[in-house]
């Protein structure tokens, strides 16, 4: 359980703080109801539970989550600008500009993914529409361009008889879109992604 908490401290503090608090909350309740003479020693079932959100809470690593908090609003990291060269993994996007244009905000790779194919699609719809039987651009065992949508785990629908599949990586959607670029003749360098949070050196990936 300490394994779970310290992985949880690293991937969401905020998540872990705001456990942390929900249990200190179910304590002091308890604790108010033995004030009503309501003994947890008679009720076994009730204090079993009661001891469990004791231990739980103790096991918790809060120490020093709130500070890294402020620390990690802070970071410069929040806007990086990357090209599509960038490893994604343990990152979210927070906008992304294509051709110098303006900031668009996005909340993750799938919504960036999904906008990259509505401006390419409509920038030449016969290209995107081709993909559809062109191997290289779809999976072994489902397609990633398709008429039907039912062959798909997490379609999303850019036209009438185009469904395109969504169920990726965040390194998976770079790959795509790299190859997508190469087709249209754009060069990667022409998208620019804002990374919103990047936590590599936090798992020591760089070594």
């Amino acid at each position: 359980m300490d394994r779970f908490f310290e992985i949880l401290k690293e991937e969401n503090p905020q998540l872990i703080l705001n456990i942390y608090d929900s249990l200190e909350n179910l304590e002091k309740c308890f604790n108010m109801a033995q004030t009503y003479d309501l003994d947890l020693k008679n009720h076994r079932e009730i204090k079993e539970f009661y001891d469990n959100i004791v231990k739980i809470k103790s096991l918790i690593p809060v120490e020093g989550i709130q500070l890294s908090l402020e620390i990690l609003s802070n970071e410069k990291v929040f806007s990086k600008s990357v090209n599509l060269l960038h490893d994604f993994s343990y990152t979210k996007p927070k906008s992304y500009s294509i051709y110098r244009g303006k900031n668009i905000e996005v909340s993750s790779f799938k919504e960036l993914y999904e906008q990259i194919l509505f401006y390419l699609y409509k920038i030449d719809k016969e290209k995107l529409h081709s993909l559809i039987n062109k191997t290289k651009f779809n999976g072994r065992t489902r397609p990633y361009f398709d008429k039907d949508s039912k062959k798909m785990i997490n379609p999303i629908r850019i036209s009438q008889n185009l469904y395109a599949e969504t169920h990726f990586s965040s390194n998976k959607f770079r790959d795509m879109l790299i190859k997508i670029f190469n087709l249209y003749n754009i060069d990667i360098n022409n998208l620019r992604i804002y990374i919103k949070q990047d936590k590599k050196e936090k798992y020591g990936y760089y070594k």
